[in-house]
């Protein structure tokens, strides 16, 4: 029995050494590579360690230029609420301005048909009051010549020597040449001369007035006749 024993006892011991070592070496082996890893993840970690520092780094430094930015956005922003309120500001008194100014065309041209209307009455009332002048003109004419035949007709026999006092005045006046002058005499006078004139003396211009009375004025400009 003892004997048996001892020889299980070694034989087991044989089949167990190799797995002991066999175990042993397993052990070292994912030690080793437990190391390896370590030793990877540790020089990894440095490595991103390095990489996050420098995105750090960067992230700071852009992270100035970036608010300066957004404030400037901020800026533009206010800026251009405050054109557009102005903007609309300016576009309701251009539209106030326009109603303003047809208002005003409304009354200017009101006010030029009105003007127009006093004109055109006053024009209408100066022709009256000028139609009613020349009215009493005529009318204080007419009775100065109505005076002046009544006269005539009280000095008969002065008007007949004054015609035979004329007609011998013409008489001379046809034989001798007229001046340039103004001239008042009787009626029969200044047939006469105005016959003396158109019977081819070109060389004069006669005018005739013919003044509310008795008399004729008589203007005669005359130009130099060859004999």
């Amino acid at each position: 029995m003892d004997m048996f024993s001892k020889s299980d006892l070694s034989t087991a011991l044989k089949d167990i050494v190799p797995v002991g070592e066999a175990g042993c070496q397993g052990h070292s082996e994912c030690r080793r590579m437990v190391q390896e890893l370590l030793t990877m993840l540790t020089k990894s970690t440095a490595k991103n360690t390095y990489v996050v520092c420098a995105a750090k780094d960067e992230v700071s430094e852009n992270c100035c230029p970036l608010k300066a930015k957004t404030l400037e956005i901020k800026a533009c922003w206010g800026m251009k609420e405050a054109l557009g309120k102005q903007l609309q500001e300016l576009e309701n008194k251009q539209n106030s301005d326009d109603h303003l100014n047809v208002a005003l065309d409304i009354d200017i041209a009101a006010h030029r048909k009105l003007l127009e209307g006093e004109a055109e009455e006053e024009e209408n009332e100066k022709e009256v009051t000028d139609e009613e002048e020349g009215e009493e003109e005529e009318e204080g004419a007419k009775e100065e010549f109505e005076d002046a035949k009544e006269e005539e007709g009280g000095e008969g026999e002065g008007e007949d020597a004054q015609e035979a006092e004329d007609e011998k005045k013409d008489e001379g006046m046809s034989k001798s040449r007229l001046e340039s002058g103004c001239y008042i005499c009787s009626p029969r006078l200044a047939e006469t001369m105005v016959q003396f004139l158109l019977k081819g003396e070109d060389g004069y211009n006669l005018i005739l007035e013919f003044n509310p009375g008795p008399g004729i004025l008589i203007q005669a400009l005359l130009k130099e006749v060859p004999e």
